[in-house]
């Protein structure tokens, strides 16, 4: 896969989605989407992964105006029945994503520094009707460079 600037949160989207679904590490679960809702949870059941689109930032521009550097932040979100569900499958994305550092690579995303991944709200849950939800927001960083 390659990343266009033209399309640059759709690809890196896609990017992230295709490396949790693939490979040896591959999570144990299908349900990754782009955004959240009660309709989804009824529909699909748990567990889910919610990435919404990732926040891209253009730092720097080469005299020809072309992009050179774009700081990339992913929110990722674990939504799971129990606490320690949730945090299983979290530690499941988490470790497909420090594993599968080299095909971030191969598109030139590449870590921002040594804070790159970090856990925003932890074991957080919310009521839905007849039961909890329990959740856990990460964010990784990347630095995409052209």
């Amino acid at each position: 896969m390659t990343i266009a600037i033209a399309t640059i949160t759709t690809d890196l989207w896609d990017t992230l989605y295709n490396h949790l679904q693939t490979g040896t590490y591959a999570i144990s679960t299908n349900n990754i989407f782009s955004a959240y809702n009660d309709k989804l949870i009824a529909d699909i059941g748990l567990p889910i992964v919610v990435i919404p689109p990732p926040d891209v930032s253009i730092k720097s521009f080469n005299l020809n105006a072309s992009v050179s550097v774009v700081d990339v932040s992913y929110l990722i979100e674990v939504y799971n029945k129990t606490a320690a569900s949730a945090k299983s499958l979290a530690d499941e994305v988490v470790n497909k994503i420090r594993t599968g550092y080299s095909v971030f690579a191969l598109v030139n995303l590449k870590r921002t520094r040594d804070d790159w991944f970090s856990t925003i709200g932890y074991d957080s849950w919310q009521t839905a009707p007849n039961h909890r939800i329990h959740k856990v927001i990460m964010e990784v960083k990347f630095r995409y460079t052209t």
